[in-house]
């Protein structure tokens, strides 16, 4: 069995309330969107981000500029299809995507 993503959102949480409670300075990268909607309180965390644009093509990509904030746009398929990843399965998984869009 798996971890269920909002009790993993959860625990990483609570992990970076500890963090910022004690202090700590280092770097935490997450992709559980779900921690920026959870009341924690942090007084000592700066957040940031990556700067995504669209590329000369129209596809969104990292610029690699850090920027102050938070978002929560992903680019997995982008990067599937940047990496080589077959186009009917990229295309499979906006598909899929697109339907758990929908059901939530």
């Amino acid at each position: 069995r798996g971890t269920e993503p909002s009790q993993g959102a959860s625990i990483a949480a609570a992990i970076l309330k500890h963090l910022d409670t004690v202090r700590a300075k280092g770097i935490f990268s997450t992709h559980l969107h779900a921690i920026l909607d959870l009341p924690l309180d942090l007084f000592n965390t700066q957040y940031f981000c990556m700067e995504v644009a669209p590329g000369p093509d129209g596809v969104n990509r990292a610029t690699w500029r850090v920027l102050p904030g938070t978002s929560r746009q992903s680019l997995a398929l982008e990067t599937a299809s940047m990496v080589g990843m077959p186009d009917h399965i990229v295309e499979h998984a906006r598909r899929l995507h697109s339907e758990v869009l929908r059901q939530a």
